[in-house]
Protein backbone atom coordinates (compact mmCIF):
# COMPACT_ATOMS: atom_id res chain seq x y z
CA UNK A 1 0.00 0.00 0.00
CA UNK A 2 1.08 3.81 -0.46
CA UNK A 3 0.54 5.85 2.33
CA UNK A 4 0.51 9.79 1.25
CA UNK A 5 1.42 12.45 3.57
CA UNK A 6 -1.65 15.11 4.32
CA UNK A 7 0.02 18.06 1.79
CA UNK A 8 -0.03 19.12 -1.83
CA UNK A 9 3.78 19.11 -1.83
CA UNK A 10 6.06 16.71 -3.92
CA UNK A 11 7.25 13.82 -2.42
CA UNK A 12 10.49 13.52 -1.60
CA UNK A 13 11.38 10.28 0.03
CA UNK A 14 9.83 6.49 -0.59
CA UNK A 15 10.19 4.52 2.44
CA UNK A 16 9.46 0.62 2.29
CA UNK A 17 10.30 -2.72 3.10
CA UNK A 18 12.80 -4.92 0.98
CA UNK A 19 9.18 -7.46 0.55
CA UNK A 20 7.76 -5.08 -1.23
CA UNK A 21 10.16 -3.68 -2.99
CA UNK A 22 10.90 -6.97 -4.51
CA UNK A 23 7.24 -7.51 -5.32
CA UNK A 24 7.06 -3.90 -6.91
CA UNK A 25 10.53 -3.30 -8.31
CA UNK A 26 9.13 -2.93 -11.72
CA UNK A 27 6.99 0.26 -10.79
CA UNK A 28 10.24 1.64 -8.33
CA UNK A 29 12.48 0.79 -11.41
CA UNK A 30 10.86 3.38 -13.65
CA UNK A 31 11.59 6.25 -11.68
CA UNK A 32 14.54 8.39 -11.77
CA UNK A 33 15.76 8.48 -8.28
CA UNK A 34 18.41 10.51 -6.52
CA UNK A 35 19.68 8.45 -4.46
CA UNK A 36 18.72 4.40 -3.45
CA UNK A 37 19.82 3.30 0.14
CA UNK A 38 19.60 0.60 1.17
CA UNK A 39 19.76 -0.43 5.15
CA UNK A 40 21.09 -3.94 6.55
CA UNK A 41 22.77 -3.76 3.18
CA UNK A 42 24.54 -7.53 3.78
CA UNK A 43 20.99 -8.90 2.63
CA UNK A 44 22.38 -8.34 -0.99
CA UNK A 45 25.06 -10.62 -0.36
CA UNK A 46 23.89 -13.14 -2.43
CA UNK A 47 24.00 -12.58 -6.26
CA UNK A 48 21.17 -15.29 -6.97
CA UNK A 49 18.70 -13.77 -4.75
CA UNK A 50 15.50 -12.03 -6.04
CA UNK A 51 16.16 -9.43 -3.78
CA UNK A 52 19.84 -8.70 -5.33
CA UNK A 53 18.13 -9.31 -8.69
CA UNK A 54 15.60 -6.52 -7.81
CA UNK A 55 18.13 -3.97 -6.31
CA UNK A 56 20.74 -4.19 -9.37
CA UNK A 57 17.23 -2.61 -11.88
CA UNK A 58 17.19 0.44 -9.81
CA UNK A 59 19.29 3.05 -11.25
CA UNK A 60 22.75 3.15 -11.20
CA UNK A 61 23.11 6.98 -9.56
CA UNK A 62 23.90 7.08 -6.18
CA UNK A 63 23.49 3.56 -4.16
CA UNK A 64 24.30 3.31 -0.47
CA UNK A 65 24.47 0.62 1.27
CA UNK A 66 24.69 0.11 5.61
CA UNK A 67 25.94 -2.68 7.22
CA UNK A 68 27.68 -3.49 9.77
CA UNK A 69 28.77 -6.79 8.40
CA UNK A 70 29.90 -6.17 4.93
CA UNK A 71 31.84 -9.28 4.75
CA UNK A 72 30.32 -12.25 6.69
CA UNK A 73 31.18 -15.66 5.19
CA UNK A 74 33.65 -14.94 2.06
CA UNK A 75 34.70 -13.18 -0.65
CA UNK A 76 31.83 -13.52 -2.90
CA UNK A 77 29.55 -11.77 -0.61
CA UNK A 78 31.78 -8.63 -0.15
CA UNK A 79 32.30 -8.36 -4.27
CA UNK A 80 28.65 -8.84 -4.96
CA UNK A 81 27.55 -6.41 -2.19
CA UNK A 82 30.52 -3.32 -3.90
CA UNK A 83 29.63 -4.67 -7.42
CA UNK A 84 25.86 -3.66 -6.47
CA UNK A 85 26.79 -0.44 -4.94
CA UNK A 86 29.54 1.05 -7.69
CA UNK A 87 29.63 -1.51 -10.53
CA UNK A 88 32.71 -2.72 -11.81
CA UNK A 89 34.55 -1.15 -8.87
CA UNK A 90 36.27 -4.36 -8.26
CA UNK A 91 36.85 -5.53 -11.76
CA UNK A 92 35.27 -8.99 -12.70
CA UNK A 93 34.50 -11.76 -10.03
CA UNK A 94 36.94 -13.81 -11.44
CA UNK A 95 40.28 -12.26 -11.75
CA UNK A 96 39.12 -10.56 -8.36
CA UNK A 97 39.10 -13.94 -6.63
CA UNK A 98 42.42 -15.24 -8.16
CA UNK A 99 44.29 -11.84 -7.67
CA UNK A 100 42.87 -11.31 -3.92
CA UNK A 101 40.95 -13.97 -2.44
CA UNK A 102 43.42 -17.02 -2.94
CA UNK A 103 46.26 -15.37 -2.45
CA UNK A 104 44.97 -13.87 1.11
CA UNK A 105 43.81 -16.96 1.68
CA UNK A 106 46.39 -19.16 1.08
CA UNK A 107 48.90 -16.71 2.98
CA UNK A 108 47.11 -17.09 6.15
CA UNK A 109 47.63 -20.76 6.18
CA UNK A 110 49.58 -21.87 9.45
CA UNK A 111 52.79 -23.42 7.49
CA UNK A 112 52.91 -21.18 4.42
CA UNK A 113 55.98 -20.26 2.78
CA UNK A 114 57.94 -16.84 3.50
CA UNK A 115 56.99 -15.51 -0.53
CA UNK A 116 53.14 -16.65 -0.48
CA UNK A 117 52.64 -14.41 3.07
CA UNK A 118 54.54 -11.79 1.79
CA UNK A 119 52.59 -11.37 -1.48
CA UNK A 120 49.06 -12.17 1.03
CA UNK A 121 49.85 -9.21 2.82
CA UNK A 122 50.67 -7.24 0.04
CA UNK A 123 46.97 -8.02 -2.10
CA UNK A 124 45.55 -7.32 1.40
CA UNK A 125 47.19 -3.70 1.81
CA UNK A 126 46.38 -3.13 -1.90
CA UNK A 127 42.47 -4.29 -1.44
CA UNK A 128 42.32 -2.43 1.89
CA UNK A 129 43.01 0.67 0.06
CA UNK A 130 40.88 -0.09 -3.09
CA UNK A 131 38.34 -0.24 -0.93
CA UNK A 132 38.61 2.61 1.17
CA UNK A 133 37.26 4.12 -1.86
CA UNK A 134 33.93 3.07 -1.67
CA UNK A 135 33.88 2.23 1.74
CA UNK A 136 33.50 4.32 4.85
CA UNK A 137 34.07 2.74 8.24
CA UNK A 138 32.92 3.72 11.52
CA UNK A 139 32.88 1.45 14.36
CA UNK A 140 31.81 1.89 18.18
CA UNK A 141 35.21 1.72 19.41
CA UNK A 142 35.98 5.02 17.30
CA UNK A 143 32.52 6.98 17.15
CA UNK A 144 31.61 6.52 20.58
CA UNK A 145 35.07 6.70 22.29
CA UNK A 146 34.63 7.59 26.17
CA UNK A 147 31.05 7.11 25.47
CA UNK A 148 31.01 3.67 26.64
CA UNK A 149 32.48 1.01 29.59
CA UNK A 150 34.63 -1.70 28.34
CA UNK A 151 33.17 -4.96 26.72
CA UNK A 152 35.00 -8.29 27.52
CA UNK A 153 34.40 -11.11 24.94
CA UNK A 154 35.01 -14.73 26.91
CA UNK A 155 34.62 -18.32 25.20
CA UNK A 156 33.33 -20.88 27.89
CA UNK A 157 34.81 -24.34 26.53
CA UNK A 158 32.55 -26.82 28.00
CA UNK A 159 32.83 -30.34 28.34
CA UNK A 160 30.14 -32.76 27.38
CA UNK A 161 29.07 -34.78 29.85
CA UNK A 162 30.03 -38.64 29.57
CA UNK A 163 26.13 -39.39 28.48
CA UNK A 164 26.68 -36.63 26.33
CA UNK A 165 30.05 -38.58 25.21
CA UNK A 166 28.09 -41.94 24.64
CA UNK A 167 24.98 -40.29 22.78
CA UNK A 168 27.29 -38.28 20.34
CA UNK A 169 29.48 -40.96 19.89
CA UNK A 170 26.82 -43.56 18.64
CA UNK A 171 25.60 -41.29 15.87
CA UNK A 172 28.72 -40.46 14.36
CA UNK A 173 29.16 -44.16 14.20
CA UNK A 174 26.14 -44.92 12.82
CA UNK A 175 25.51 -45.96 9.40
CA UNK A 176 24.37 -42.37 7.98
CA UNK A 177 26.98 -40.72 9.54
CA UNK A 178 29.80 -43.15 8.28
CA UNK A 179 28.64 -42.62 4.53
CA UNK A 180 29.28 -38.74 5.11
CA UNK A 181 32.43 -39.22 7.14
CA UNK A 182 34.15 -41.45 4.90
CA UNK A 183 32.77 -40.23 1.16
CA UNK A 184 35.91 -38.56 0.14
CA UNK A 185 37.74 -42.33 0.33
CA UNK A 186 38.52 -44.95 -2.51
CA UNK A 187 35.44 -47.16 -3.00
CA UNK A 188 36.82 -50.89 -1.57
CA UNK A 189 35.75 -52.46 -5.17
CA UNK A 190 38.87 -51.18 -6.67
CA UNK A 191 37.43 -49.48 -9.29
CA UNK A 192 39.05 -45.90 -8.02
CA UNK A 193 36.47 -44.00 -7.97
CA UNK A 194 35.60 -41.84 -4.21
CA UNK A 195 33.14 -44.58 -2.17
CA UNK A 196 29.82 -41.72 -2.48
CA UNK A 197 29.78 -41.93 -6.42
CA UNK A 198 30.38 -45.93 -6.55
CA UNK A 199 29.30 -48.24 -3.76
CA UNK A 200 28.42 -46.32 -1.24
CA UNK A 201 26.14 -43.73 -2.00
CA UNK A 202 23.40 -44.65 0.80
CA UNK A 203 24.36 -46.31 3.73
CA UNK A 204 24.51 -49.98 4.10
CA UNK A 205 22.79 -52.20 6.85
CA UNK A 206 19.40 -52.37 8.45
CA UNK A 207 16.88 -49.14 8.44
CA UNK A 208 17.29 -48.75 11.55
CA UNK A 209 20.67 -48.52 11.71
CA UNK A 210 19.87 -45.43 9.23
CA UNK A 211 17.22 -43.32 10.36
CA UNK A 212 17.93 -40.49 8.78
CA UNK A 213 18.16 -41.76 4.91
CA UNK A 214 15.32 -43.79 5.28
CA UNK A 215 13.23 -40.74 6.47
CA UNK A 216 14.40 -38.91 3.16
CA UNK A 217 12.77 -38.70 -0.30
CA UNK A 218 16.24 -39.37 -2.81
CA UNK A 219 14.45 -38.77 -5.56
CA UNK A 220 13.71 -35.20 -4.92
CA UNK A 221 16.99 -34.86 -4.13
CA UNK A 222 18.83 -33.32 -7.53
CA UNK A 223 21.87 -30.65 -7.62
CA UNK A 224 20.96 -27.85 -10.59
CA UNK A 225 22.95 -29.72 -13.11
CA UNK A 226 21.11 -32.97 -12.48
CA UNK A 227 23.88 -34.53 -10.50
CA UNK A 228 22.38 -36.49 -7.47
CA UNK A 229 22.64 -34.44 -4.22
CA UNK A 230 22.89 -37.92 -1.82
CA UNK A 231 24.74 -39.05 -0.09
CA UNK A 232 24.59 -35.02 0.95
CA UNK A 233 21.01 -34.41 1.39
CA UNK A 234 21.92 -35.53 4.65
CA UNK A 235 24.86 -32.92 5.51
CA UNK A 236 22.19 -30.30 7.23
CA UNK A 237 19.80 -32.69 9.26
CA UNK A 238 23.50 -34.09 10.60
CA UNK A 239 24.69 -30.89 11.45
CA UNK A 240 21.44 -30.10 13.12
CA UNK A 241 21.17 -33.37 15.58
CA UNK A 242 24.77 -32.87 16.38
CA UNK A 243 24.28 -29.57 17.60
CA UNK A 244 21.23 -30.48 19.51
CA UNK A 245 23.39 -32.93 21.74
CA UNK A 246 26.06 -30.25 22.39
CA UNK A 247 23.38 -28.10 24.10
CA UNK A 248 21.25 -30.49 26.00
CA UNK A 249 20.04 -34.27 24.97
CA UNK A 250 16.32 -33.60 25.95
CA UNK A 251 16.49 -31.71 22.24
CA UNK A 252 16.77 -34.92 20.51
CA UNK A 253 13.48 -36.22 21.66
CA UNK A 254 10.56 -35.48 19.29
CA UNK A 255 8.24 -32.58 19.32
CA UNK A 256 4.69 -33.90 19.87
CA UNK A 257 3.67 -30.67 17.98
CA UNK A 258 5.83 -31.41 14.04
CA UNK A 259 3.95 -33.27 11.41
CA UNK A 260 4.10 -37.13 11.67
CA UNK A 261 6.73 -37.74 9.22
CA UNK A 262 9.13 -35.46 11.56
CA UNK A 263 7.90 -37.47 14.88
CA UNK A 264 9.16 -40.74 13.81
CA UNK A 265 12.35 -39.95 12.02
CA UNK A 266 13.13 -37.74 15.29
CA UNK A 267 11.97 -40.63 17.29
CA UNK A 268 13.92 -43.50 15.70
CA UNK A 269 17.34 -41.03 15.61
CA UNK A 270 16.50 -40.16 19.59
CA UNK A 271 16.13 -44.51 20.08
CA UNK A 272 19.28 -44.94 17.90
CA UNK A 273 21.11 -42.42 20.01
CA UNK A 274 20.13 -43.08 23.62
CA UNK A 275 20.75 -47.08 23.06
CA UNK A 276 20.92 -48.71 26.56
CA UNK A 277 21.01 -45.39 28.21
CA UNK A 278 17.49 -44.25 27.50
CA UNK A 279 16.57 -45.03 30.82
CA UNK A 280 18.65 -42.21 31.98
CA UNK A 281 16.15 -39.78 30.20
CA UNK A 282 13.00 -41.32 30.73
CA UNK A 283 11.74 -41.99 27.62
CA UNK A 284 12.55 -41.50 23.94
CA UNK A 285 9.49 -40.93 22.63
CA UNK A 286 7.79 -37.94 24.68
CA UNK A 287 8.90 -34.64 26.50
CA UNK A 288 10.47 -35.86 30.36
CA UNK A 289 7.73 -34.99 32.62
CA UNK A 290 9.99 -35.73 35.64
CA UNK A 291 10.82 -32.01 36.51
CA UNK A 292 14.07 -32.49 38.75
CA UNK A 293 15.70 -34.66 35.86
CA UNK A 294 14.66 -31.92 33.35
CA UNK A 295 16.53 -29.04 35.55
CA UNK A 296 19.32 -31.30 36.51
CA UNK A 297 22.86 -29.95 35.27
CA UNK A 298 24.59 -33.41 35.56
CA UNK A 299 23.67 -34.60 32.06
CA UNK A 300 24.52 -31.63 30.61
CA UNK A 301 28.22 -29.66 30.31
CA UNK A 302 26.72 -26.47 29.44
CA UNK A 303 24.19 -26.04 32.48
CA UNK A 304 27.50 -26.97 34.78
CA UNK A 305 28.59 -24.53 33.54
CA UNK A 306 26.01 -21.92 33.51
CA UNK A 307 24.86 -22.84 36.94
CA UNK A 308 28.90 -22.04 38.62
CA UNK A 309 28.60 -18.95 37.05
CA UNK A 310 24.93 -17.85 37.59
CA UNK A 311 25.98 -18.19 41.55
CA UNK A 312 28.49 -15.89 41.45
CA UNK A 313 26.93 -13.16 39.21
CA UNK A 314 23.54 -13.36 41.45
CA UNK A 315 26.13 -12.60 44.90
CA UNK A 316 27.90 -10.06 43.13
CA UNK A 317 23.99 -8.32 42.18
CA UNK A 318 24.71 -8.44 38.60
CA UNK A 319 22.08 -8.63 35.85
CA UNK A 320 22.27 -11.23 33.10
CA UNK A 321 20.74 -11.56 29.50
CA UNK A 322 20.37 -15.55 28.44
CA UNK A 323 20.39 -15.77 24.63
CA UNK A 324 19.19 -19.05 22.76
CA UNK A 325 18.33 -19.72 19.06
CA UNK A 326 16.07 -22.80 20.49
CA UNK A 327 12.49 -22.15 21.65
CA UNK A 328 12.38 -25.73 23.29
CA UNK A 329 16.01 -24.75 24.97
CA UNK A 330 14.40 -21.68 26.23
CA UNK A 331 11.60 -24.15 27.85
CA UNK A 332 14.74 -26.04 29.16
CA UNK A 333 16.68 -22.90 30.70
CA UNK A 334 13.62 -21.89 32.41
CA UNK A 335 12.81 -24.92 33.95
CA UNK A 336 16.69 -24.33 34.86
CA UNK A 337 16.19 -21.28 36.68
CA UNK A 338 12.72 -21.51 38.13
CA UNK A 339 14.10 -25.23 40.08
CA UNK A 340 17.25 -23.13 41.83
CA UNK A 341 15.19 -19.87 42.70
CA UNK A 342 16.57 -17.24 40.20
CA UNK A 343 13.86 -14.49 38.91
CA UNK A 344 13.53 -14.46 35.61
CA UNK A 345 11.47 -13.32 32.82
CA UNK A 346 11.60 -14.30 28.82
CA UNK A 347 10.69 -13.14 25.55
CA UNK A 348 10.64 -14.86 22.30
CA UNK A 349 8.72 -15.06 19.30
CA UNK A 350 5.55 -15.92 20.73
CA UNK A 351 5.60 -12.87 22.68
CA UNK A 352 2.95 -9.98 21.39
CA UNK A 353 4.84 -6.98 20.16
CA UNK A 354 2.56 -4.98 22.26
CA UNK A 355 4.53 -6.85 25.08
CA UNK A 356 7.82 -6.54 24.52
CA UNK A 357 9.06 -3.37 25.53
CA UNK A 358 6.70 -3.71 28.78
CA UNK A 359 9.03 -6.56 29.77
CA UNK A 360 12.25 -4.66 28.37
CA UNK A 361 11.32 -1.54 31.04
CA UNK A 362 10.58 -4.10 34.20
CA UNK A 363 13.85 -5.63 33.49
CA UNK A 364 15.49 -2.49 33.14
CA UNK A 365 13.91 -0.65 36.48
CA UNK A 366 13.54 -4.11 38.74
CA UNK A 367 16.68 -4.79 41.25
CA UNK A 368 14.88 -8.65 41.41
CA UNK A 369 14.74 -9.78 38.13
CA UNK A 370 18.16 -11.42 38.05
CA UNK A 371 17.65 -12.67 34.73
CA UNK A 372 16.07 -12.69 30.87
CA UNK A 373 15.58 -15.07 28.79
CA UNK A 374 15.89 -14.25 25.13
CA UNK A 375 15.59 -15.70 21.92
CA UNK A 376 18.22 -14.68 19.21
CA UNK A 377 16.22 -14.05 16.64
CA UNK A 378 13.68 -12.02 18.13
CA UNK A 379 15.35 -10.24 21.08
CA UNK A 380 18.45 -10.22 19.14
CA UNK A 381 17.57 -6.48 17.54
CA UNK A 382 15.79 -3.42 18.41
CA UNK A 383 16.20 -3.62 22.05
CA UNK A 384 17.49 -1.39 24.86
CA UNK A 385 18.68 -3.68 27.85
CA UNK A 386 21.46 -1.43 29.66
CA UNK A 387 20.69 -2.97 33.18
CA UNK A 388 22.26 -6.14 32.49
CA UNK A 389 26.09 -6.08 32.43
CA UNK A 390 26.18 -10.47 31.74
CA UNK A 391 24.99 -11.44 27.87
CA UNK A 392 25.39 -15.53 27.46
CA UNK A 393 25.53 -16.57 24.25
CA UNK A 394 24.42 -19.78 25.20
CA UNK A 395 24.23 -21.71 21.82
CA UNK A 396 26.20 -19.69 18.91
CA UNK A 397 24.69 -19.24 15.89
CA UNK A 398 26.25 -20.22 12.43
CA UNK A 399 26.60 -16.76 11.52
CA UNK A 400 28.49 -14.41 14.17
CA UNK A 401 26.83 -11.14 13.27
CA UNK A 402 23.42 -12.27 14.89
CA UNK A 403 25.39 -12.98 17.99
CA UNK A 404 27.09 -9.65 17.56
CA UNK A 405 23.69 -7.86 17.56
CA UNK A 406 22.57 -9.98 20.41
CA UNK A 407 24.94 -8.57 22.90
CA UNK A 408 24.75 -5.17 21.82
CA UNK A 409 20.96 -5.64 23.52
CA UNK A 410 23.21 -4.40 26.59
CA UNK A 411 26.36 -2.82 25.70
CA UNK A 412 25.40 0.59 23.98
CA UNK A 413 24.81 3.84 25.11
CA UNK A 414 23.23 4.26 28.72
CA UNK A 415 25.48 1.72 29.49
CA UNK A 416 27.00 2.49 33.13
CA UNK A 417 28.99 -0.76 33.81
CA UNK A 418 31.46 -3.06 32.36
CA UNK A 419 29.77 -5.57 29.94
CA UNK A 420 30.84 -9.57 29.74
CA UNK A 421 29.73 -11.65 26.82
CA UNK A 422 30.04 -15.44 27.57
CA UNK A 423 29.98 -17.73 24.10
CA UNK A 424 29.25 -21.06 25.48
CA UNK A 425 30.86 -23.79 23.13
CA UNK A 426 31.19 -27.63 23.54
CA UNK A 427 34.62 -28.52 23.14
CA UNK A 428 35.29 -31.09 20.80
CA UNK A 429 32.55 -31.31 18.99
CA UNK A 430 30.61 -29.65 15.79
CA UNK A 431 30.43 -26.52 17.80
CA UNK A 432 33.81 -25.99 18.17
CA UNK A 433 34.57 -26.65 14.17
CA UNK A 434 31.79 -23.75 13.64
CA UNK A 435 33.52 -21.29 16.09
CA UNK A 436 36.82 -21.97 14.62
CA UNK A 437 34.93 -21.27 11.19
CA UNK A 438 33.66 -18.15 12.64
CA UNK A 439 37.40 -17.23 13.56
CA UNK A 440 38.54 -17.75 10.29
CA UNK A 441 36.09 -15.73 8.84
CA UNK A 442 36.40 -12.83 10.72
CA UNK A 443 40.10 -12.94 10.05
CA UNK A 444 39.63 -13.06 6.20
CA UNK A 445 37.07 -9.97 6.50
CA UNK A 446 39.69 -8.23 9.18
CA UNK A 447 42.55 -8.89 6.38
CA UNK A 448 40.40 -7.44 3.23
CA UNK A 449 38.91 -4.46 4.51
CA UNK A 450 42.12 -3.13 7.03
CA UNK A 451 44.89 -5.10 5.87
CA UNK A 452 45.52 -6.72 9.89
CA UNK A 453 48.00 -9.29 9.56
CA UNK A 454 46.08 -11.61 11.59
CA UNK A 455 47.57 -14.33 13.71
CA UNK A 456 47.71 -17.74 11.59
CA UNK A 457 45.72 -20.38 13.48
CA UNK A 458 44.77 -22.71 10.40
CA UNK A 459 45.63 -25.07 8.02
CA UNK A 460 42.56 -24.98 6.61
CA UNK A 461 41.51 -22.82 3.28
CA UNK A 462 37.72 -22.31 2.33
CA UNK A 463 36.79 -23.75 -0.83
CA UNK A 464 40.08 -25.58 -1.72
CA UNK A 465 40.05 -29.33 -1.38
CA UNK A 466 43.29 -29.44 -1.13
CA UNK A 467 43.71 -28.16 1.86
CA UNK A 468 41.01 -29.03 3.91
CA UNK A 469 43.03 -29.14 7.10
CA UNK A 470 41.63 -29.02 10.48
CA UNK A 471 38.52 -26.90 9.08
CA UNK A 472 36.87 -27.67 6.81
CA UNK A 473 35.19 -31.27 5.38
CA UNK A 474 32.64 -33.73 6.32
CA UNK A 475 35.73 -35.66 8.25
CA UNK A 476 36.43 -32.88 10.70
CA UNK A 477 32.40 -31.82 11.30
CA UNK A 478 31.77 -34.98 12.19
CA UNK A 479 34.67 -36.10 14.38
CA UNK A 480 34.35 -36.00 18.37
CA UNK A 481 37.33 -34.90 21.41
CA UNK A 482 40.28 -36.51 20.42
CA UNK A 483 39.69 -36.91 17.03
CA UNK A 484 39.75 -33.52 16.14
CA UNK A 485 42.08 -30.85 16.85
CA UNK A 486 40.98 -27.95 19.68
CA UNK A 487 40.95 -24.51 19.82
CA UNK A 488 43.03 -24.56 22.55
CA UNK A 489 46.02 -26.42 20.63
CA UNK A 490 45.89 -24.48 17.68
CA UNK A 491 46.42 -21.31 19.50
CA UNK A 492 48.90 -22.91 21.83
CA UNK A 493 50.10 -24.01 18.64
CA UNK A 494 50.96 -20.63 16.75
CA UNK A 495 52.17 -19.18 20.33
CA UNK A 496 54.72 -21.70 20.34
CA UNK A 497 56.02 -20.92 16.62
CA UNK A 498 55.18 -16.95 17.15
CA UNK A 499 58.63 -17.58 20.20
CA UNK A 500 60.45 -19.38 18.24
CA UNK A 501 60.37 -17.12 15.18
CA UNK A 502 61.00 -14.11 18.06
CA UNK A 503 63.97 -16.56 19.52
CA UNK A 504 65.49 -17.07 16.36
CA UNK A 505 65.16 -13.16 15.54
CA UNK A 506 66.43 -11.78 18.09
CA UNK A 507 69.61 -14.41 18.27
CA UNK A 508 70.36 -13.77 13.87
CA UNK A 509 70.37 -10.24 14.93
CA UNK A 510 72.40 -10.49 17.82
CA UNK A 511 75.35 -12.32 15.77
CA UNK A 512 74.76 -10.83 12.05
CA UNK A 513 74.30 -7.11 12.81
CA UNK A 514 71.27 -6.24 10.29
CA UNK A 515 71.39 -9.38 8.05
CA UNK A 516 68.25 -10.98 7.92
CA UNK A 517 67.93 -13.73 10.81
CA UNK A 518 68.59 -17.39 9.35
CA UNK A 519 66.34 -19.41 9.70
CA UNK A 520 63.78 -17.33 10.47
CA UNK A 521 60.49 -19.25 8.41
CA UNK A 522 57.51 -18.04 10.01
CA UNK A 523 58.30 -14.03 9.25
CA UNK A 524 55.41 -11.75 10.85
CA UNK A 525 54.00 -14.70 12.73
CA UNK A 526 52.24 -11.79 15.15
CA UNK A 527 49.73 -8.89 14.41
CA UNK A 528 48.68 -7.82 17.61
CA UNK A 529 46.14 -5.28 17.48
CA UNK A 530 42.93 -6.12 16.60
CA UNK A 531 44.22 -9.61 15.10
CA UNK A 532 44.94 -11.08 18.52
Amino acid sequence: RVVYPDTTAPVEVVLTAYDYFRMGVAEFAKMRWSACIFDEAHKLKNHRAKLYEAACELPQTRRFGLTGTAMQNSYDELFNLMDWACPGCLGEKKPFKLFYCRTMQQAQRFDVDERTLGLGRQRADALSRLLKKYLLKRTKAKVLAGQLPVKQDNVVFCELSPLQTRVYRRLIESADFQVLVRHAELCDCGSGVQRSRCCYAAPTGPPEGAPIWHSLDHDTHVGRGGEPMCPYCMCLLCINILAKISNHLELLKPNPKDPPEKFERDHAVAKLAFGEDAHLMGSVDRVDNNYDRMAAATNCGKLLALEKLLALWHRANDKVLLFSCSVRLLDILETFLVRRGYVSCRLDGNTPQRERQKLVDDFNKSSSLFIFLLSTKAGGVGLNITSANRVVIFDPNWNPALDLQAQDRAYRIGQQRDVDVYRFLTSGTLEEIVYQRQVYKQQQSNMALDAVKERRYFEGVQGDKEHQGELFGLSNMFALASENVRMQELVARENRAARDFYRIEKVGHASAGNEAPLGAKRQGRGGGGEGE
